[in-house]
């Protein structure tokens, strides 16, 4: 009857075992195809100044890793910036030329908003400063600017040559995408290690019974 019981026990572990592996085999796989059809946040192009073109970015805009960071790139302050609910500043509209055409570039207002509260922002300038973020054909920076002047997308573009290409380093994601890839790999790495434990259990009852077999056959003799 023991084993009975015990065979029982441990066909009860193994299965246990095989669909803990399975549920976690399936998160990695999941995990697999984020990272290689949607986004892939763990890949940044490191690019200076000079090796900056419109083509290269807008490759880059359209991969999985999305991602870049720059240096040693002249921007200009547009005059615009974002506020929050609470009309705090949050980040600076830049433009920055690349080849004929121009970039546009949120970049976090580190300062608080002081250069809008000092009404120094004609002297906003940023020159060779690295910063990261994600590049996007998205234009929300553009639309901005051309109703600010009464014009379309379109319009503005031609007026002032700008490429379409945003780069977002205030509303960059990487970080944010990167913590919901390892939430995802906890509970991978979690039912990988409960499929081994319950395993590892069921070969213990294996060899207990194994072992107290071999003793009843000794008293047999």
């Amino acid at each position: 009857m023991e084993g009975i019981r015990g065979r029982k026990r441990q066909y009860q572990l193994r299965r246990n075992a095989a669909v803990a592996w399975l549920i976690a085999g399936a998160l990695a796989l999941l995990l697999l195809l984020l990272i290689r059809f949607w986004r892939n946040p763990w890949v940044t192009h490191n690019l200076s100044g000079e090796q900056l073109t419109v083509e290269t970015l807008q490759e880059i805009a359209e991969s999985t890793s999305p991602y870049v960071r720059v240096s040693d790139l002249y921007m200009q302050f547009t005059g615009f910036y974002e506020v929050d609910k609470d009309e705090t500043v949050r980040a600076y509209c830049y433009s920055a030329q690349v080849g004929d055409e121009y970039i546009l570039v949120d970049i976090p207002a580190t300062d608080g908003g002081e250069l809008v509260a000092e009404g120094s922002l004609g002297h906003a300038d940023i020159d060779g400063d690295a910063f990261a973020g994600r590049v996007t054909t998205e234009n929300e920076m553009l639309l901005h600017l051309a109703q600010s002047e009464e014009m379309t997308e379109e319009e503005y573009a031609e007026a002032y040559d700008m490429s379409g290409i945003e780069i977002k380093s205030y509303h960059n994601d990487q970080e944010k995408i990167r913590i919901y890839q390892m939430m995802l790999m906890v509970p991978v790495i979690g039912l990988a290690a409960v499929g081994f434990i319950l395993r590892s259990e069921a070969a213990s009852i294996e060899e207990e019974e194994r072992q107290l077999r071999a003793e009843a056959r000794r008293r047999d003799k």
